[in-house]
């Protein structure tokens, strides 16, 4: 009858290990997830826009190509980033030159990897080039 008993004993004791490991663990999770959602988790940016053109703006894609007019040295930015106290920082967004030239943003905390968001501007060839183009292949035709 005493083995019995320490069988139906250990049988309880292990019941009461398992079920306090099994809230330990709860508890755990519970406290490290508390006050954490997909935002917080996220320093990325919620929302992207420029004066200049048009991008379609998409949290998940981070390259992004824009045309804008010979006259255009800089964008005008609209950042709007998830978390309230992220860093947006922009490089490379002056004095542009024909062609193509490169924007970084870094949108960062102080709690995750930062993220980069890239935006390829394309600066057109001014109209008074293509007018002189222009005029060197009529003068050439006239030649002939």
């Amino acid at each position: 009858m005493f083995v019995i008993d320490m069988k139906k004993g250990f049988r309880v004791s292990l019941v009461i290990n398992i079920i306090l490991f099994a809230l330990f663990i709860m508890m755990m999770i519970l406290y490290f997830t508390k006050g954490t959602d997909k935002k917080e988790l996220n320093p990325g940016l919620q929302t992207m826009a420029i004066e200049e053109g048009e991008i379609d703006f998409k949290p998940d894609r981070y390259a992004y190509m824009v045309e804008v007019n010979n006259d255009v040295d800089k964008l005008t930015l609209s950042l709007v980033s998830y978390e309230k106290g992220a860093n947006i920082k922009v490089d490379g967004n002056e004095k542009f030159k024909e062609g193509h030239n490169q924007i970084v943003i870094t949108v960062s905390d102080s709690a995750t990897t930062p993220k980069y968001y890239y935006i390829d501007v394309i600066k057109l060839p001014s109209e008074e080039v293509d007018d002189e183009l222009i005029t060197e292949e009529n003068n050439a035709s006239n030649n002939e």
